[in-house]
């Protein structure tokens, strides 16, 4: 149990695409949420799901080196947990894409950032999507 916590265990994960895997319980919530996105012509995609602690410690230290006048512990979890806290540990938080936005941009480079999911964004059309739908504050 305690091994799936931190991101230590993968037993209880499917996988959803060649590059991510979500926990069981949550696949059917994903699937109901990729149906409904096709209503609007978005057609989601988990860009990161279950995340190993290495690969978390990993992205925490790199936003350490990227991030370096954030001294304040606060401030570094605007952009990622501490490594053996992320709920991506479960799989049962994930994050999503919509490759009809990507299509007619290839080249672009996702970086999960407030601003691709807002007007002028390469993903607004997701965030409108997800804000009438989820009733989220992105």
């Amino acid at each position: 149990m305690m091994n799936n916590l931190f991101g230590r265990d993968e037993a209880n994960l499917i996988q959803v695409n060649n590059h991510a895997s979500l926990h069981q319980e949550v696949i059917k919530d994903y699937e109901s949420l990729k149906n409904l996105a096709a209503n609007y012509s978005l057609k989601l995609d988990v860009l990161s799901g279950h995340r190993s602690f290495e690969r978390q410690k990993q992205i925490w230290n790199k936003n350490l080196i990227l991030k370096p006048n954030s001294s304040q512990l606060h401030d570094r979890l605007k952009w990622s947990a501490i490594p053996g806290f992320s709920r991506h540990h479960w799989g049962s938080d994930f994050d999503i894409i919509d490759l009809t936005a990507l299509a007619k941009k290839p080249d672009y480079i996702i970086k999960l950032e407030p601003h691709e999911y807002e007007n002028g964004g390469i993903l607004v059309k997701l965030g409108l999507f997800l804000k009438k739908s989820l009733a989220i504050t992105l």
